[in-house]
């Protein structure tokens, strides 16, 4: 008897999950837009580090905005490709 109250779900959990997918595509969206500003803003980072000389504290600091933009790119590829499977898994 116990098991049988434990396996059904409540109408408003189910319609929570049923109706997840709103909440999901608008916080890939949210995040994707947030991923192409900041990679906008370390791409503003590059230039001045092609200005700085090699002798310059600042070079390391534009070295390592460099090796960020990577991981930022991949990260924002993932986000797309999870709101195209999104999009088309919808019914």
């Amino acid at each position: 008897m116990t098991s049988e109250k434990n396996s059904e779900i409540p109408k408003w959990l189910q319609k929570i999950q049923n109706e997840s997918w709103e909440a999901e595509i608008l916080i890939s969206g949210g995040a994707v837009y947030a991923l192409f500003e900041l990679s906008e803003y370390l791409s503003i980072g590059n230039t001045l580090q092609t200005i700085v000389e090699f002798g310059n504290p600042l070079y390391a600091l534009g070295t390592a905005i460099n090796l960020l933009s990577l991981p930022i790119k991949l990260l924002s590829l993932g986000f797309i490709i999870h709101l195209i499977i999104r999009a088309f898994g919808l019914e």
